[in-house]
């Protein structure tokens, strides 16, 4: 529609409607959203360098869920199905459940990542700061 999400350096986070110039709701209380948020269905999800990824209801930004990490996020999510997939500065990859949250999957890629994860067929493709790049198949 005429909507866009997105995150601010004051931990704020947003859905305007960019059509009329207004915004529809400001969610407060994050840290710091340096990266994009990724959006699907109803929900908006992002990282924020306050070690924590949110899940937010689009249509009225209550926070659907939670779940921390160990370091800052400052790479985008990436929606994979029912998965969310993000990095962190704690060096690990996380796959959560999109509906709960809950850690489905994590794996330690001994560096720190900014990363955003790409996904393409069933390859998903991740790098960390140390310069080693991740290819994981993706099999349900």
């Amino acid at each position: 529609g005429n909507q866009a999400y997105y995150g601010d350096y004051d931990g704020v986070f947003y859905c305007v409607d960019y059509v009329a110039k207004k915004v529809i709701w400001g969610q407060n209380g994050g840290g710091s959203f340096v990266a994009s948020p990724a959006v699907s269905g109803n929900k908006a999800v992002i990282g924020s360098e306050n070690r924590t990824v949110y899940c937010f209801n689009k249509a009225d930004g209550k926070i659907l869920w939670k779940y921390t990490t160990l370091g800052k996020i400052n790479g985008s999510p990436v929606i994979a199905g029912k998965h969310v997939v993000i990095t962190s500065n704690d060096g690990r990859l996380y796959v959560l459940d999109l509906e709960t949250g809950k850690q489905y999957w994590s794996y330690d890629m001994g560096s720190p990542s900014v990363s955003t994860p790409a996904i393409a067929g069933n390859l998903m493709v991740v790098a960390a700061q140390d310069g080693h790049i991740f290819g994981f198949s993706l099999n349900e």
